[in-house]
């Protein structure tokens, strides 16, 4: 069994007054093509942790068949976000993805390339974690074996779970993928990764 957490919680610090998550991608909100590719990715559940603007986001995810947990942490990192997503994962998973919420080239494909691959190694290794990779850099997302889920929980570091994964490389599986998995930190990034023929007007709106 797969838990995906997809991380919707973040303040967006470094692209000013504009919320990442909620700028258009596709014809529809970022973290919402997110979600959806994480839907169609045969994921057993899909829990999505918000924190900032949480009605916004909660609002454009609505016809979604996702779970939303609300971090109220959320100001004291990203490690806040996983561990509220880990925690309310189901406790029979074998498997916990982080998913990153602005992932504007995450498809569905790639998500099954990476959930096949843990499926097969899982077997061999208990202590499995598989990440993306392009281009030789480590990208998003990564599956970890459901045996991490108390050292996740664990975990101190405000800035994510890299030093698990620095400290566990022997079970380190690493999957190439054809497209990129960047995530969007500044204006300009969304620029570069979408540009204008991949974005346009979205009104958002709360319930």
């Amino acid at each position: 069994m797969i838990s995906a957490i997809v991380l919707a919680a973040g303040m967006s610090e470094r692209t000013g007054r504009a919320n990442k998550l909620l700028l258009p991608c596709n014809g529809e909100a970022l973290v919402t093509h997110v979600v959806r590719q994480v839907c169609h990715a045969e994921a057993d559940e899909v829990i999505v942790v918000t924190g900032y603007e949480a009605v916004s986001v909660a609002a454009v995810l609505a016809a979604l068949p996702v779970r939303l947990i609300h971090n109220p942490r959320f100001a004291q990192g990203i490690t806040s976000s996983v561990q509220a997503g880990v925690r309310a994962a189901s406790r029979e998973a074998t498997g916990l993805m982080i998913c990153l919420g602005d992932l504007p080239g995450l498809t569905a494909t790639q998500l099954l390339v990476l959930t096949s691959r843990f499926k097969q190694a899982l077997p061999l290794d208990a202590r499995l974690i598989v990440r993306a990779m392009h281009d030789g850099e480590p990208g998003h997302p990564v599956i970890f074996a459901g045996t991490y889920r108390e050292e996740i929980l664990a975990c101190r570091a405000p800035h994510g779970c890299a030093d698990i994964i620095s400290c566990n490389e022997t079970h380190l599986v690493a999957v190439p993928l054809a497209a990129s998995t960047a995530d969007i930190d500044t204006l300009a990034d969304y620029e570069r990764l979408l540009g204008p023929e991949r974005g346009s007007k979205v009104v958002f709106s709360a319930p």
